[in-house]
Formats: C-alpha cells, sequence, structure tokens
C-alpha cells in the first residue's frame, strides 16, 4: 500500500531455528517477482496453525523506506469437496458444484512440462568449498572439499487441465508415507520421484553423478491463467502454473568433480517414476516430461571448462530407441535384461547369499570387475561393494532411509574425504605368538574395513572391539577384512583404540607391518579415507604404548614425520577450550592456537627447518606434549 518498490515475500510455519535465506529454502510460500502498490498475494493455508511473514523490496533502493502492507482473509476455499468428481478440489472446505465423468465439461489431466530452454540459458560452471557434510549424505555432492559443479534452473509448469496434488507432508517425521521422506540432516521433507537430474556419455550410458530433487513443489509462478494456490506445506503446481528450482539454490547442480573430459548430455526430468498424483490423477502426457543440454568438458591447467552444445545434441533415447524410455540395457548388456547388479550368484534376487560371496570375493580375487558387480564403479571390488550391498538388502524397501540416499541405484556410492581413519601396529608378543592391531577413527564410526598385514602367517583373529560385531575375515596373503552385519559398529576413537589381535603361526618375519588399508566405510555407508601410520611396522616384542583404553587424556600425531602439515588430535568431547603450541628443541614458541574446542588442529609446515619438534596440548583435562618429526 503506496509502496514505490517491489517487494520479495516469504511465509514460513516455523521461527523457532529458522535460518532465512534469500530463496525459498526453509519457506512454505515464496515470491520474488514482486508486489508493488496495490498488488495481492493469495495464500492458501490451512486453519489453527501460526504462520511467519517476511518481506523484503527487492531493490535495494527502497530499503530504509518501511513497506506498508495489509492482510485480509478472503474466507474459505469454495469447491467441489466429493472425490468422485472430476473438479474435486482437495483444498475446498464449502461444496460447491460437482461435475462426473462422462459430463463433457470434465477437464483432462495435469500435464506436468519441463522446460528446456531454462535449462539451457542458465546452464553454467562454479565451484563450491563444500563443508557441509549433508550435502554428501543427500548426494547432492559426492564428497566434501571443493568441488567443480554445472548449476542450472529447473522450470516446470503444469500445462494441463487439472492440478497436479501432492498433499501435505506428514504430521511427524515417524510417520511412514508413499510420497514423502524424511532428511535427518537438513530436517525437511523430500517429495519422491518428483525430479531427477541424470549425466550421460556420449555413447548413451549413465554417469554415476546425478541427483534427485523435490524438497518442496508449489506455486511460484501463474503466468498460463492459473491461480497459485499450493505451497511447501500442501504442495502441488495448479494447472496453469509453474515451480520453479532456480540455479541458486542447494543442490540445483551435479557434481562434475573429476568428471573425465568428453561430450555429455544432462538430462532434467519431472515425475520420473510416472507416478499419478495423491487423487490418482496421471499425466495426459509424458513425452514432455523431460529437457536435456549437451556440454563439452575439457581441462586447461587441470581447470575444468564447460561448453554448452548448441547443435547436434539428439535426444536421448533408451535402448528400444524410445526418447528417454526406461528401458535399459540390463548389466550384461542386454536391452530390458534381467541380470542384477550386485546379483553375484545369479539368482535374480539380492539377498545375503550374494553378500556373502562378495566378501569372499573381495578376499580371495577370484572375481574380476565388471558392470554387473562393481557397484561403486571404480573398476575395484573391495568391502565397500559389499558394504553397499549390504545397504540394498537392508533398506530397498525402507521409506525412512530413502531421505539418505535410494540404496540399489547402483553404481552408487559416496567417497566422504573428511572421514580419515587411521590403521596403526600395535604390540607384537613373540612369547604368545599375537600382533595386535589399533585405529584411529575421529570423525566417524566404522562399519567396515579392509587392510593387509606382512611378516607373519595368520592362524586366527581376535576382534577387541566390545561393541563391532563383524565377521573377521582373512586370507594366507595377509589381507584382513570385516564387515557388520548388523550395524553394531566401532565407536568413534580419538586415541589408537584396540581394533583386534592376530594369532599367527610359526615365527614372524624381522618387521611386522599394517601394509596397506584398501577401504573403510562409515556407518552411514559411506567411504572414507583408510591410512596406515608413517610408522606402520614393529621389530621387536613390547607392550604396546599405543593401546590406552584407560587413558583420559594422551594424543595422536599422523602424519609423524610430516612434510607439508600434521594433524593433532586428543580427546575433547564436551568442546571445552585447548590451547596448542608448537615449539622447537630450545623452547621457542612457533605456533600458538588458542581456544580450540574441537578435538584436532592441523598444523602446516610453512616455511619450518626439518628438525625435531614439540607439540604441547593445554586444558581442562592437563597438558600433554608429543613430539613431530620433519625430515
Amino acid at each position: 500500500l503506496g509502496n514505490n518498490c517491489p517487494t520479495r515475500i516469504w511465509v514460513y510455519d516455523h521461527c523457532q531455528g529458522l535460518i532465512a535465506s534469500e530463496n525459498q529454502t526453509g519457506a512454505i510460500f515464496y515470491s520474488e517477482s514482486g508486489c508493488a502498490n496495490g498488488a495481492m498475494a493469495t495464500l492458501y493455508l490451512g486453519g489453527g496453525k501460526t504462520y511467519y511473514i517476511r518481506m523484503k523490496y527487492t531493490f535495494g533502493v527502497c530499503d530504509s523506506t518501511p513497506i506498508r502492507f495489509s492482510i485480509q482473509y478472503a474466507g474459505p476455499v469454495v469447491g467441489c469437496t466429493d472425490p468422485s468428481a472430476c473438479n474435486y478440489n482437495p483444498l475446498a472446505t464449502i461444496s460447491d458444484t460437482c461435475i462426473y465423468y462422462g459430463n463433457p465439461d470434465c477437464k483432462n489431466n495435469p500435464d506436468l512440462v519441463v522446460l528446456e530452454d531454462e535449462i539451457r540459458n542458465t546452464f553454467h560452471l562454479d565451484f563450491i568449498a563444500n563443508a557441509d557434510a549433508c550435502m554428501v549424505s543427500e548426494g547432492c555432492l559426492r564428497g566434501t572439499g571443493n568441488r567443480y559443479i554445472v548449476r542450472f534452473s529447473t522450470h516446470i509448469e503444469n500445462n494441463g487441465q487439472q492440478d497436479y496434488f501432492i498433499g501435505e507432508t506428514p504430521a511427524s517425521q515417524d510417520s511412514l508415507s508413499a510420497q514423502f521422506v524424511w532428511d535427518p540432516c537438513h530436517n525437511h521433507w523430500h517429495y519422491r520421484g518428483y525430479a531427477e537430474y541424470l549425466l550421460f556419455d556420449n555413447s548413451g550410458n549413465i554417469v554415476p553423478i546425478g541427483t534427485k530433487n523435490g524438497f518442496c513443489v508449489l506455486d511460484l509462478e501463474c503466468n498460463h491463467g492459473g491461480t497459485g494456490q499450493f505451497n511447501c506445506q500442501n504442495m502441488g503446481i495448479t494447472a496453469g502454473c509453474g515451480d520453479i528450482y532456480d540455479a541458486s539454490l542447494p543442490c540445483q547442480w551435479i557434481d562434475i568433480t573429476e568428471l573425465q573430459a568428453g561430450v555429455y548430455t544432462l538430462v532434467v526430468r519431472v515425475n520420473w517414476d510416472r507416478s499419478p498424483d495423491k487423487l490418482g490423477r496421471t499425466e495426459s502426457s509424458y513425452e514432455n516430461n523431460w529437457g536435456q543440454a549437451c556440454f563439452q568438458l575439457s581441462y586447461e591447467n587441470n581447470l575444468p571448462k564447460v561448453d554448452l552444445i548448441d547443435t547436434g545434441c539428439p535426444p536421448v533415447v533408451d535402448c528400444k530407441g524410445v526418447p528417454l524410455g526406461n528401458t535399459r540395457l540390463d548389466c550384461e548388456g542386454v536391452c530390458g535384461g534381467t541380470a542384477l547388479r550386485g546379483d553375484l550368484n545369479k539368482d535374480t534376487v539380492r539377498n545375503t547369499s550374494d553378500l556373502d560371496a562378495y566378501l569372499n570375493a573381495v578376499l580371495d580375487k577370484d572375481v574380476t570387475a565388471s558392470n554387473c558387480n562393481d557397484l561403486y564403479a571404480d573398476g575395484n571390488l573391495d568391502v565397500y561393494d559389499a558394504a553397499l550391498l549390504q545397504e540394498c538388502t537392508r533398506y530397498e524397501n525402507d521409506p525412512f532411509h530413502w531421505g539418505l540416499r535410494f540404496p540399489c541405484s547402483f553404481p552408487t556410492g559416496i567417497q566422504n574425504e573428511k572421514e580419515i581413519v587411521y590403521i596403526l601396529p600395535g604390540a607384537l608378543n613373540e612369547a604368545a605368538k599375537t600382533f595386535d592391531v589399533t585405529m584411529v577413527n575421529p570423525y566417524s564410526k566404522v562399519l567396515g574395513y579392509e587392510f593387509s598385514v606382512t611378516g607373519l602367517q595368520i592362524d586366527s583373529i581376535e576382534n577387541l572391539d566390545p561393541v563391532f560385531d563383524g565377521e573377521i575375515r582373512f586370507n594366507q596373503a595377509g589381507k584382513i577384512l570385516a564387515l557388520s552385519a548388523t550395524e553394531k559398529v566401532i565407536k568413534k576413537n580419538i586415541l589408537p583404540g584396540n581394533l583386534l589381535r592376530i594369532h599367527y603361526a610359526g615365527t614372524p618375519g624381522h618387521k611386522v607391518c599394517v601394509d596397506s588399508v584398501y577401504a573403510v566405510v562409515n556407518d552411514k555407508y559411506q567411504r572414507g579415507l583408510g591410512y596406515i601410520s608413517t610408522q606402520n611396522c614393529v621389530t621387536s616384542s613390547t607392550v604396546s604404548t599405543q593401546n590406552l583404553p584407560d587413558q583420559v587424556f594422551g594424543l595422536f600425531i599422523q602424519p609423524n614425520p610430516f612434510l607439508e602439515s600434521t594433524q593433532v588430535f586428543f580427546p575433547n568431547p564436551d568442546a571445552q577450550a585447548y590451547t596448542v603450541t608448537m615449539s622447537d628443541v630450545t623452547g621457542r614458541v612457533l605456533r600458538y592456537l588458542p581456544n580450540i574446542r574441537t578435538e584436532s588442529v592441523t598444523l602446516v609446515r610453512n616455511n619450518l627447518p626439518a628438525g625435531t619438534y614439540f607439540i604441547t596440548v593445554s586444558g581442562p583435562l592437563g597438558t600433554q606434549v608429543g613430539r613431530v618429526i620433519i625430515p
């Protein structure tokens, strides 16, 4: 009222814990087109609830001027309330004229359309430094750290003559729903099966870096005669309206980090599983449910370059020649075949028998990696492939798990570069003929592991972790692996914790070593980074100084020696303030880090000369000093 600049409007159904963004994230209603003087926005909101309205001028020139507005109750929604009628309005509370099937005035079905020009016009390369593990858990990114992404907007219109109605999100995150899945990481609902982003190589093969999106489906524009009525609380797209996922939104991208140079086709499709809406209405056509963009990926000085291809971008077809059809080559290359990835014994089902066969195959290396068994698609078989199959057999039909990832959508899997695990040698007791192995896993719980030892012949292995119940398997070449079928995992260890005890036969070699770490799996079925310590061998019978189950406070420094940087780990479960210093042999302080409230710090060498240095950590639990070497 009397405003000179258009405004943006947000409506929220909560205030506590709200992180207000500049886009529609977190809002149940959002308008960025602006309401200038005298304009009106109509919202359909459920009664008996509290709502929070936020407004902001679209242009900064008006920021100092108060926004004048009024709110008017327009009355209840009037419409047909009979679900059997073709003009049934699920939002109506007061009944109006109903029209039934067979009547010529009955409207046709909804028709969702992906606007391909919107994809191409907003398509661009971007870079983000990802520190959010939720982005990895949700499948938006394939790892933490520096990631190269291709952003684009997705504009979906309902060009049909009926609304595409999805409905209200469940009342509780514990509610079972065939439509919605709860994302426990970012604490919001996702609508399953709405939007999917696929990437195809130049041979028509799916590259496993696509994502699924659908955290909110609402009327963001009504440019074709519709009257917006749906929001993130009661979802859908009105006939004549559209929903927009702007390129600036989180997850509105594909992660191309480490993707090989070549020609690719990005396909965006909506309602990819061809589900009817909540009222059972099917779309009048599925041929317009997708759009695509072809691009050339190249590298200059190890930096990616993306060039959109304007011509010569034929539609992606399935193996039957149907444009973006759902008939695919099975893992053996048969069009529409029944061979399943992960079905190692080829009995047409994936179960614990296949899981057992995987663990044996990984241990004995008697199976070559192929499209049918390489579930992580890295050209290698290890315990992570077995873990992905275990996730599939446990959670394929579990909607609560779909908020994390869709299991069985092979190839799949996520490498989380922040999930660092160290496997270290412990005590070698020649009298008892035992060799202990310890683990440091400061960032996550461990579901499975695979590593090897040298210098002895394994006779048997004893599990030393009090909770972990995975069956430990080994071979005579020294490879050891384990995976917890019940998901009783190894707890986090800031300091080296007891992992297992090897009972060996005969006489050990001059050195007994933890030789290689092949794979580690965390409790979220993500692949971590496994390392051996820089001092990975023992040469004599000693009482281990690394196994410290009763120690209140200690240090673990790795790598040590180090060339560029090293990490210092110490227990700090209550996030209390610690001081970390690094000094030389004369006592001169070279690094001073006060008020450290985490359980680890990274020390960078910079220009320090080679030599011996001392790391001191002081805090409420006392003071500990460790030695580190720069060679």
